[in-house]
């Protein structure tokens, strides 16, 4: 009899336990970046760097979540992930020259010039997002 109440008790607590289960599934949209650092704070955000490999330039835009200011460190959480959410673009400007290509009546020139002060830049927008999600 007590072998019965055993098996009963065990029953129900496995009737319980397959109820609360939530199915999860990675998120297809996150990148492996995982941590970046913060070299200049622009409108509502900052460009940041990757610390990867490959490194690469992103830009955050501003958080309760983390301070921008230059230097900082900004890493994820372990249920969280970085997922890329646009491009973001800027103008440069400086004595610093670079190549770009000029537009000619809306249509590129094929050529490759330099700029004297001024020049327009995109990165990828870089956001936290879960790491899992809820599978329905």
């Amino acid at each position: 009899m007590k072998k019965l109440y055993f098996l009963l008790i065990v029953l129900v607590l496995c009737g319980c336990a397959t109820k609360n289960n939530v199915l999860y599934t990675k998120n297809p949209n996150c990148t492996s970046i995982k941590e970046v650092t913060v070299f200049q704070v622009v409108d509502n955000g900052a460009l940041a760097i990757t610390t990867a490999k490959e490194p690469i330039i992103v830009y955050l835009p501003k958080s309760e979540k983390y301070m921008l200011y230059d230097g900082v460190k900004i890493r994820r959480q372990n249920n969280e992930c970085m997922v890329y959410d646009g491009v973001y673009k800027y103008k440069t400007s400086g004595t610093d020259q670079g190549v770009i290509k000029y537009l000619v009546n809306k249509k590129e020139t094929g050529r490759v010039e330099y700029s004297a002060n001024e020049r327009e830049k995109t990165v990828p927008i870089v956001k936290f997002d879960k790491r899992w999600l809820d599978k329905e």
